[in-house]
């Protein structure tokens, strides 16, 4: 019964350890996919500001003539 249990058991850890690695990739990808996506936003906000900022910069020059 022990030695039952034993190669079950290790049959069980190759299992769990041959399957580990697939997750693993699958987090990756994701987090690879999240930091595109932050970086994409980012760049947006930027545009956004710098836009922003122009208009400003268009109605003083505007009011000052």
């Amino acid at each position: 019964m022990k030695k039952v249990f034993a190669v079950l058991l290790s049959a069980g850890m190759l299992a769990a350890v041959a399957c580990a690695p697939q997750g693993n990739q699958q987090s990756e990808e994701q987090a690879l996919q999240d930091s595109l996506a932050a970086a994409a936003q980012a760049d947006s906000i930027a545009a956004a500001e710098q836009a922003a900022a122009e208009e400003v910069a268009d109605s003083v020059n505007a009011d000052s003539l």
